[in-house]
């Protein structure tokens, strides 16, 4: 597994910038709003740092943020949001273990680590996370979330899994109608 955006979410009180070209970031092209998740590119350093992040038209677009708003560093009030679960320590009875959750405010389609349609959770079900995946995203599809569990309409967790790995991915909602990225709107939501 070599997946390099994470999704996090801006726990800051301000808006973050965010500039057209990480190498001559000089045209705004948007902001990250206070509790908004975003993708963050994480193979960069500092000052600029790619991301994506969920245009007004409601598409995922790349971009890049700089390390500091006027003169006030970003870096610590931006989490990964497993950070920032549903519910923490959930326990399994099928697999003898727990799992840090995410909830699903509506449908929302899960995939091998393929790109395969593997199934869905269900609107008011949840996703099972861990830290140790780091709220990893795809690569081809930076929305679509690591996960290693969900929870069938029946209540019973089930092992997410199919083409050779256990795990796959959920699609947040980040892009397209339906969905969003602010914590009143975003389709699958922890805590934050």
């Amino acid at each position: 597994m070599a997946y390099t955006n994470n999704a996090h979410v801006n726990k800051n009180s301000f808006q973050i910038p965010v500039y057209n070209d990480e190498f001559n970031p000089t045209i705004q092209i948007g902001r990250i709003y206070p509790r908004e998740v975003f993708i963050l590119y994480s193979g960069q350093e500092p000052p600029l740092r790619s991301v994506a992040i969920r245009n007004s038209a409601g598409n995922l677009v790349w971009g890049a943020i700089r390390d500091t708003v006027n003169g006030v560093s970003i870096w610590p009030n931006i989490k990964r949001i497993d950070e920032y679960p549903y519910q923490e320590n959930v326990w399994m009875p099928n697999f003898g273990g727990y799992t840090d959750t995410l909830y699903a405010r509506s449908t929302r389609t899960i995939y091998t680590h393929t790109g395969r349609q593997w199934g869905a959770v269900a609107a008011g079900r949840r996703v099972g996370i861990s830290m140790m995946d780091r709220s990893l995203c795809g690569d081809n599809h930076p929305d679509w979330l690591l996960i290693r569990y969900v929870e069938s309409s029946s209540g019973q967790w089930v092992k997410v899994s199919g083409d050779g790995e256990d795990y796959g991915f959920v699609n947040m909602g980040l892009a397209g109608s339906g969905g969003g990225s602010g914590y009143p709107y975003i389709p699958l939501y922890g805590s934050w």
